[in-house]
């Protein structure tokens, strides 16, 4: 995600300062050395820290958590990490965010697009991912669980922007 913030071009921006988090050491060298390609350095600020230990109060405007909760299959700590991200936004902040909402074979109230998927190619994703490589992202939530999760917490105006498919939907709410 810091990746693609540093991509931006930030010329005519007077005040910015860019905070980035991440659980791995390898993703933080990375983006120091974008960061200092793009002469950005002094803009940059960079912790490793598991985003569930994030302990910080009213500091951010905006943050960006692109799809985390993929990786989480406990209800329970997704909604407690919602509830840092909260507490961590200025009043009137902003969380962009982005989840994976259920297949049909997990869910009658399937939110696929079916006639926006190629069928054959799902299937050797699902064959691929699942079933060889057993990858962790398979954590799914509709987009109501989301809705629910988010107001619990205290957010408020929140609203998906789907994809295509409304596989991947980006949520924004704020505080």
């Amino acid at each position: 995600m810091m990746g693609e913030l540093l991509y931006l071009d930030y010329h005519l921006v007077q005040n910015i300062h860019l905070v980035g988090f991440d659980y791995d050491g390898e993703t933080l060298k990375d983006a120091h050395e974008l960061a200092k390609k793009r002469s950005l350095l002094p803009f940059v600020e960079l912790h490793q820290l598991n985003a569930w230990d994030l302990n910080i109060s009213n500091r951010f405007d905006l943050i960006s958590s692109n799809g985390l909760t993929i990786y989480e299959p406990n209800d329970k700590k997704v909604l407690a990490l919602y509830g840092l991200f909260h507490q961590a936004l200025k009043e009137g902040g902003k969380l962009v965010t982005s989840f994976l909402t259920p297949p049909p074979t997990l869910s009658e109230h399937c939110e696929w697009e079916m006639s926006q998927i190629d069928e054959n190619a799902l299937l050797l994703q699902k064959i691929l991912f699942a079933d060889i490589i057993n990858a962790k992202w398979q954590c799914f939530r509709s987009t109501e669980q989301t809705r629910s999760q988010l107001e619990s917490v205290g957010f408020r105006q929140i609203r998906f922007i789907y994809d295509k498919a409304h596989l991947f939907p980006t949520v924004v709410a704020y505080k």
